[in-house]
């Protein structure tokens, strides 16, 4: 694999594995949760796992209950992807500095790797490298977030509702009772979804999961935007945070991403063959 990495070489190995056209949900995410456990103890691992997880599907109909326009869902998401936190993904939209709203214009709306590419080509043709220590990408970046927040503004509502379901984490029936109770409290028809986490969570616990290791947080999000449903990280428990062993999840979109005509069901994980740091004592 090669890609850019803040920690680590940008080449590294990987192996992993994908369902693509299975149309069974639940049992084909647990299946891959599997796989990757399975995995996990084929590498030798001696240590106890921890998985965290999520659920896009959940976040989505959240999002879907409060009606929230596309601009703003693409804000939250975004913030949840880099890791930015839902303080920052719920903080009211602000105006200062400089309006760029010509060029705000342009890019709104666009693709997000067309809008970017269209940014950097501005950027060149005015000779900059570098403006204030900031590459042409990094800016780029900036201003497709300033693009999504010119119609990105939640309402005092949806910012309560989403940090309050935002917060939940815990196992999955811990995490699914409080889901249920917000649902209830603020009218919100998240039925659909929460039987589909429910389904899946007894598929993995038939496919041998220990259900007590397996945390959910509302909050995750992962960097790849094709994903769109059960998201995971399988971690040594003996190893710093910041590292995984493997990680996958639901995404349906891949397939359009890559040019077809629309969503195909698709599940898969990837392992993560790099060194690992040595537990600390």
């Amino acid at each position: 694999m090669f890609r850019q990495r803040q920690e680590g070489s940008s080449e590294f190995l990987q192996v992993g594995v994908e369902w693509i056209g299975r149309s069974d949900t639940c049992p084909a995410d647990a299946d891959v949760l599997g796989v990757a456990l399975d995995g996990y103890a084929a590498l030798g691992r001696g240590t106890p796992y921890e998985v965290k997880i999520g659920d896009l599907g959940l976040l989505d109909a959240v999002m879907d209950a409060l009606g929230l326009a596309p601009a703003a869902r693409r804000r939250v998401i975004r913030s949840l992807a880099m890791g930015e936190g839902a303080d920052k993904a719920l903080e009211p939209e602000t105006r200062a500095g400089p309006d760029y709203s010509g060029l705000l214009a342009a890019i709104e709306g666009q693709d997000p790797k067309a809008a970017r590419a269209f940014v950097e080509d501005v950027i060149s043709i005015a000779g900059l490298a570098r403006v204030g220590g900031r590459s042409a990408g990094e800016i780029a970046e900036r201003f497709l977030l300033k693009a999504e927040n010119r119609s990105g503004t939640l309402d005092e509502r949806a910012r309560a509702i989403l940090g309050r379901y935002l917060a939940i984490s815990g196992e999955p029936d811990e995490a699914a009772a409080a889901i249920r109770d917000l649902a209830r409290d603020e009218r919100l028809d998240l039925a659909a979804a929460l039987d589909t986490f429910d389904e899946r969570t007894g598929f993995m616990a038939a496919r041998g999961a220990d259900l007590s290791r397996l945390r959910f947080r509302a909050d995750f999000a992962r960097t790849l935007d094709y994903y769109t449903g059960f998201i995971f990280e399988v971690r040594d428990s003996a190893r710093p945070e910041g590292w995984y062993v493997a990680a996958g999840g639901r995404y349906d979109r891949l397939l359009r991403h890559l040019g077809g005509t629309g969503d195909v069901p698709a599940v898969g994980c990837s392992f993560w063959l790099d060194p690992v740091p040595e537990p600390t004592s």
